[in-house]
């Protein structure tokens, strides 16, 4: 390793040569050596010389004198690279004793070099470099040492300790900035020495370990002051997460899982306050933790408040600005809201227009969704936020975009007493082949919808009885067609207001059928519609069903009714049938999942004489860990369309089979292929359409 006179700012350059100018000795030293020969940019410039502090002084215009050292702090003004602002130039010293652990009882100023660079701390931090003459000075084979990647203490590791007791988290930090390896001799000495610690000034300490939490591998650095005995100088809080297991939703204790979040915030590059968060986000758990034995499984009900208080307690000890407390305690205090992925799939569809023999189109679609949840002792708050955009690359006309936007509630009043409540946002557009679409449209007809329930929730014992309102307002943009005209589509806009009543009664644990009763009223801003006839409808949907949560094995709620919906004109028919709804989640085995789900509906229609479509879908998902990091999928579904007044029954169904590759927890590649068919009893109306995805899903 060597170094070039070409290799040192020109500022720092004219500080060497004013004081050997002038008959002194000066040498570049320290860090910002070490950092030259491992082509680093240096962050400070530190020069050492056998002037005093008065004849460096009298050398040049701009300088301050503060300290008991001997540095004088020489000003480059109106330069941009703060690391050349100040330049410190410091006598070569003698120290004396250091009998508190922190600082020399005295300091004799010295014509020798080799003084100055016997009292450093570390072997890769006593070099010496002089630009003028070009010449590297290494009386400790520090070169040695950085070329091996290790970090040697200066002659004998306890009496460097001994002199400074803050040079025991210094290596901690040096050792994790440069990713060296401390020498066993010198870690030998830093457990041994670090009760010395106790006399170090917390300020002193805060910046050690705001330093530590800044550099590349702060985890490495943390698990090494644990085991030396220094964390506890830092944030004793955080031992009490080792070995306290967490529940089955998280593979580490609370103390390795901080630290991965710390580590994993380093990685991404984010800022100090955010970092530091991530250390103490889950601080709380061992003191929050409580065993269900409802849920066989560990809980922390209010861990985030809890660890905001501890969190709060360790940075006001070690002395940190308000600021930082404020903005770093918010976050661990709210930590319970957490984002998901982005998704990016690329793909192509044989018959994106899902009519006979239609063209193909390869498309993309972007996904991107926001979740948030709370889990406070009481009361939750949860969002999620889910959109999409579908873009073919050759039918433009069936470009959609999609959103489903709900944020749910729960309030407490008693302990069997809960009032909910839901805001939603629903954005959507016609499906393709619907035979509500008319002939010329440049774009699919957009809608929206914007509601909200509230409900009451009363427990009597094993006997649960709710009761919820809702409204919901629809409308639906003007449609475009291909010859640049528009017409409206206010006849289709409406608000729905709907009620239900439900009762349910547990039998068993984690057994709960019940009884519901729904009934709602549709409201047409247009009494009469094009085609002359009245939308308003009521319906009326009674249901009886049952939900599951035995011990994880099996959870969600499945119901069977029968909806009957009548219109306001007469000559349009009552809309009525079966319908099917629920979700269940089975866990086979601990590598295997399959997920059922119905839904049903009564869409509303613009034909003329047609009442509307009752839609029904059912869905068998089945994922099988080959791998914690392969995941296999089979999917297969069947639905069920009337379209009442029109005479006609589609019957579709569709199987597909995927494969997931999970490179990271930020980075996974899913592929997947899928075929559908629809069979219906019109004539030139089957179609099939074979579709091939490749996506990402990016974590960030």
């Amino acid at each position: 390793m060597q170094l070039r006179p070409s290799q040192i700012p020109p500022e720092v350059s004219r500080i060497t040569a004013v004081l050997e100018e002038a008959g002194f000795e000066a040498w570049i030293v320290g860090g910002c050596v070490r950092d030259l020969l491992l082509g680093r940019k240096p962050k400070d410039w530190d020069i050492t010389t056998n002037a005093n502090p008065q004849q460096i002084q009298g050398l040049f215009e701009n300088t301050f004198y503060t300290n008991e050292f001997g540095t004088v702090g020489i000003v480059n003004e109106g330069i941009e690279d703060e690391s050349l602002r100040v330049v410190e130039a410091t006598p070569y010293r003698l120290e004396g004793k250091y009998s508190d652990a922190r600082r020399p009882d005295s300091v004799e100023f010295s014509q020798h070099i080799e003084d100055d660079l016997k009292r450093r701390d570390f072997t890769v931090n006593a070099l010496a470099y002089s630009p003028l003459k070009d010449k590297l000075l290494d009386p400790y084979e520090g070169i040695k040492d950085i070329g091996a990647g290790i970090l040697r203490a200066v002659g004998e590791p306890g009496e460097r300790f001994a002199e400074d007791a803050l040079r025991i988290m210094r290596a901690v930090r040096i050792s994790a900035e440069l990713g060296f390896d401390i020498e066993a001799k010198t870690k030998t000495a830093m457990g041994e020495c670090a009760a010395q610690l106790e006399k170090i000034s917390k300020e002193r300490i805060r910046d050690e370990f705001m330093r530590i939490l800044q550099s590349p591998k702060p985890m490495k650095a943390l698990i090494l002051s644990q085991n030396l005995g220094i964390l506890r100088f830092m944030a004793p809080e955080l031992e009490k997460g080792i070995g306290i297991d967490q529940n089955q939703a998280h593979s580490f204790d609370v103390w390795e899982h901080n630290l991965r979040s710390l580590q994993h915030a380093a990685d991404k590059g984010w800022s100090f306050e955010v970092r530091l968060a991530a250390l103490f986000h889950d601080v709380g758990k061992p003191q929050s933790r409580r065993r269900s034995e409802e849920k066989n499984d560990w809980t922390f009900h209010g861990h985030e408040v809890v660890g905001a208080r501890m969190t709060k307690k360790v940075l006001e000890n070690l002395k940190f600005p308000g600021e930082t407390i404020e903005k770093v305690t918010t976050l661990v205090r709210w930590h319970m809201f957490f984002s998901d992925p982005d998704k990016i799939t690329r793909g192509y569809d044989s018959n994106p227009t899902r009519v006979p023999n239609g063209p193909g189109s390869q498309f993309t679609i972007v996904q991107p969704e926001l979740q948030a949840k709370s889990e406070w002792t009481r009361h939750e708050l949860t969002a999620t936020l889910r959109g999409s955009y579908l873009s073919y690359d050759s039918i433009s006309s069936i470009n959609r975009p999609s959103a489903d936007l709900r944020v749910n509630g729960r309030i407490d009043v008693r302990r069997d007493t809960k009032v909910l409540f839901e805001a939603r946002y629903l954005l959507g557009a016609d499906y393709p082949g619907s035979p509500n679409l008319s002939a010329g449209l440049a774009k699919l007809p957009i809608s929206n919808t914007l509601g909200a329930t509230v409900g009451l929730v009363q427990s009597f014992n094993r006997l649960e009885l709710s009761l919820r309102g809702s409204f919901d307002r629809t409308t639906y943009r003007e449609s475009e067609l291909t010859d640049g005209s528009t017409f409206s589509n206010h006849d289709r806009d409406y608000n729905q207001f709907g009620g239900q009543v439900r009762a349910g009664y547990e039998i068993t644990p984690g057994v709960k059928p019940f009884v519901e009763f729904g009934a709602d009223r549709r409201a047409h801003d247009l009494a009469i519609d094009r085609s002359n006839e009245q939308r308003d409808s009521r319906a009326t949907t009674p249901k009886v069903g049952t939900s599951f949560e035995i011990t994880r094995i099996l959870t969600g709620e499945v119901s069977v009714g029968y909806v009957t919906r009548t219109y306001q004109d007469p000559n349009l028919a009552q809309l009525r049938g079966i319908v099917v709804d629920g979700s269940l989640i089975w866990v086979a085995t601990g590598l295997t999942t399959a997920t059922f789900t119905a839904r049903s509906s009564a869409d509303e229609s613009i034909l003329a004489g047609v009442s509307g479509a009752l839609r029904r879908d059912v869905g068998l998902q089945v994922d099988h860990a080959f791998r914690r990091w392969l995941v296999g999928t089979f999917k297969v579904g069947a639905g069920f369309d009337e379209y009442v007044g029109l005479g006609r029954s589609d019957r579709r169904t569709s199987l597909g089979a995927a494969l997931t590759y999970k490179f990271s927890r930020e980075f996974w590649l899913k592929g997947e292929v899928r075929q559908d068919w629809l069979k219906s009893n019109l004539p030139n109306t089957d179609n099939s359409a074979t579709t091939f995805l490749l996506g990402v899903r990016l974590q960030r």
